[in-house]
C-alpha cells in the first residue's frame, strides 16, 4: 500500500462497511501487540568513521 493512502479520507455508508473497517483496525492491533522484536547488534562510529565508509562506496 503506498503511503500517500493514508492522506485519502474514509467514507463509510452503509453499517457491512463500519464493521469492516472496525474488524480490520482490530485485527491490526492484535496483529501489532503478537510482533516480537529481534535485538539488533550495533556499534556507534567513531567521529570521522562514517565518511570512510562513505569512501569506498
Amino acid at each position: 500500500m503506498a503511503t500517500s493512502s493514508i492522506f485519502n479520507n474514509i467514507r463509510i455508508t452503509t453499517p457491512k462497511q463500519a464493521e469492516s473497517l472496525v474488524n480490520a483496525m482490530e485485527a491490526a492491533e492484535k496483529a501489532a501487540k503478537e510482533s516480537t522484536r529481534k535485538p539488533v547488534k550495533v556499534r556507534e562510529l567513531r567521529q570521522g568513521e562514517l565518511k570512510g565508509y562513505l569512501k569506498g562506496l
